[in-house]
């Protein structure tokens, strides 16, 4: 395998796993703006650009880290009070939560007659489905607080 560099500019001539010859090339053009390690440009929700320095960067992500919800904390909520909405609560979807509790009580209520089963039979599966979906609804928060920070560290 060779390389030539010519005004940064990356040509490898090489050999592919089929053994016929193949060429790759890579164009390395550098700006001044991307050559400056304390700026990264990033495109907020409506789509304009901006530039942060790293420092806003860092205290964007510690700032997440430190507000956002605990995986770990849902997990235990969703373990000993699934049923009752208690992850649901601390998500921050108190209208589904509000819905799950209501539908656990009636339930429980009902379990005299043959539809109370049925009842709690929905609400147990709908914990289960909960069980997979609290990683992408703790990441969607954590997406919605960097997007509203990093437009609020811009202006």
């Amino acid at each position: 395998m060779t390389a030539n560099w010519r005004n940064r500019n990356q040509v490898i001539r090489g050999q592919a796993y089929s053994g016929q010859p193949s060429t790759i090339s890579i164009t390395c053009k550098h700006s001044r703006e991307q050559d400056r390690a304390t700026k990264t440009e990033r495109t907020d929700y409506k789509g304009t650009n901006m530039t942060l320095s790293t420092d806003k960067q860092q205290l964007i992500e510690q700032r997440i880290a430190n507000d956002s919800k605990n995986i770990f904390v849902a997990y235990l909520l969703w373990f000993f009070v699934g049923m009752f909405g208690g992850h649901r609560f601390y998500l921050g979807e108190s209208k589904s939560a509000i819905i799950m509790l209501v539908l656990t009580i009636l339930g429980f209520v009902t379990a005299i007659l043959i539809v109370g089963y049925f009842i709690l039979l929905g609400v147990c599966i709908w914990v289960l489905v909960d069980a997979f979906l609290i990683p992408g609804k703790i990441t969607t928060q954590k997406n919605i607080m960097r997007q509203q920070l990093t437009a609020e560290m811009s202006t």
